[in-house]
């Protein structure tokens, strides 16, 4: 099962992409159908499946994506219990 979707576009017969990763394919279709709307040089868009973590939304109010902001890393804490850890974890979502 992916954990993303990318949007790629096809320019000069070779497909790309760049960091974006959405939640839903959806929300990539969403950020394509954009794209080309104020892109000339791409002929084509798809979505794509990815194993990346989700960095971005697209917002259907503005009709934009939008980059999330970075997750914060969890702390080290040596010889923490594995209760601990994972209240840690939960703390910083």
């Amino acid at each position: 099962m992916p954990v993303s979707y990318k949007l790629e576009v096809e320019v000069s017969h070779e497909w790309s992409s760049n960091s974006r990763r959405f939640a839903t394919a959806a929300e990539a279709e969403a950020a394509g159908t954009e794209l080309l709307s104020r892109w000339m040089a791409p002929t084509d868009s798809r979505v794509a499946e990815t194993n990346d973590p989700v960095n971005a939304r697209f917002n259907f109010d503005t009709f934009c994506p939008e980059m999330l902001p970075p997750t914060p890393p969890i702390p080290y804490v040596p010889d923490a219990t594995e209760a601990e850890l994972l209240a840690i974890e939960r703390d910083a979502a």
